[in-house]
């Protein structure tokens, strides 16, 4: 006969919560509409699909692209013309 003594269990390593880092654009560049940049970014945890946008102050986004496989860059085509807005954020 035998026995335990204490506890015996198992434990879980604790996945990372998901996050996502710009790495460009990241500041101080400047586009004119039609110039193709690469938007790269990086991922922790589990991301499959990454949705693009940008801002042009605190309470507006436009979607750039949505759904897309997460692939680290895009392509993407500045279609950001006609507006006063010089300032935008990704």
């Amino acid at each position: 006969m035998f026995g335990f003594k204490g506890q015996l269990g198992v434990s879980a390593a604790k996945k990372p919560a998901p996050s996502i880092t710009v790495l460009a654009p990241n500041g101080g560049e400047t586009f004119t509409e039609g110039d193709v940049t690469n938007i790269t970014w990086k991922t922790t945890g589990t991301v499959s699909n990454i949705w693009i946008g940008y801002s042009e102050g605190t309470s507006s986004l436009s979607w750039i692209a949505t759904g897309l496989p997460n692939t680290g860059s895009y392509a993407w085509t500045v279609d950001v013309g006609q507006t006063s807005k010089t300032q935008f954020k990704i």
